[in-house]
């Protein structure tokens, strides 16, 4: 009986293996690219910034301006969009900052720009730039994952 037992072991598994061998060999899963469906982009209305100069009498219509911060529903890679921002001297600039999945914040430390984006909102900043110059923008909690880019001011 042992030896019956062990007999229909062999064949069972030359069986097994014959088997196989007819199958194709298992492909690796296709690989899916999966775009982000992002909502549109309203455009931004002109908003207007007063004037310090004169007690806040005269007020400048800026230009508007919007940056995407992206993240990719928080899984990277995480980027600005625009990354690199071109601006004249003197111009007025209405900024308008949309947050993804994740906290970012829009950082320009030689410029004194620090604002903080909330994930899924939407803020806004009136500046005036000043002095030509390149001024590096960093995303604080992503500078290490790529988050930066460039202001230029001609």
């Amino acid at each position: 009986m042992k030896k019956l037992a062990a007999l229909i072991l062999v064949a069972s598994a030359i069986f097994s293996v014959i088997l196989a061998c007819g199958q194709p060999a298992p492909t690796e899963p296709s690989k899916v690219t999966i775009k982000r469906a992002s909502p549109p982009i309203p455009p931004p209305a002109p908003t207007v910034a007063p004037d310090d100069t004169n007690g806040g009498g005269e007020v400048l219509v800026g230009t508007p301006f919007t940056v995407r911060m992206i993240d990719n529903g928080g899984a990277g890679p995480f980027a600005y969009d625009p990354v690199d921002l071109t601006f004249s001297v003197g111009e007025v600039v209405n900024f308008t900052f949309i947050g993804e999945a994740a906290f970012h914040t829009f950082t320009v430390p030689d410029l004194e720009i620090d604002e903080e984006i909330e994930a899924g909102e939407t803020t806004g900043l009136d500046f005036v730039f000043d002095v030509a110059g390149t001024y590096e923008l960093t995303c604080i909690p992503h500078e290490a994952l790529g988050m930066i880019g460039t202001i230029t001011v001609q």
